[in-house]
């Protein structure tokens, strides 16, 4: 699986992008970020991409809006290459959630921890 998820921290959750991503990918990771939310108890989190290690990705903007979940509060993206890049502005458009890209991984990752601790602090175990 060329999108590797990973739990960075409670209500933090990371796709790892490797090699060629397709459609079918980014629904799986969606739907494993979900579940990763879900096990938290958590209706609300921010999802981060990796994308310092992908290839090729789909270029059709459906393909993106299909991927988004409704607790999913932000996307956080690190390294997109450039069609990655066009497709955040594009998301960004029609959506009411925002996408962000990053160059600095930790100033990526201090970002989703900001905007984690509210909704960490409004939530019962937290």
């Amino acid at each position: 699986m060329p999108i590797v998820m990973e739990r960075i921290e409670r209500g933090i959750y990371c796709g790892n992008w490797i090699g060629d991503i397709i459609t079918d990918d980014l629904l799986h990771a969606a739907d494993e970020t979900e579940a990763m939310a879900r096990a938290d108890q958590l209706e609300s989190y921010i999802t981060l991409i990796d994308g310092s290690k992908v290839g090729r990705i789909p270029i059709h903007l459906n393909t993106y809006l299909k991927s988004i979940r409704s607790g999913m509060v932000v996307l956080l993206v690190l390294n997109a290459p450039l069609a990655g890049e066009l497709m955040i502005k594009m998301v960004n458009r029609l959506m009411p959630y925002q996408v962000e890209h990053f160059k600095d991984r930790e100033r990526w990752l201090k970002h989703a921890r900001n905007l984690i601790d509210p909704i960490l602090a409004s939530t019962p175990n937290a």
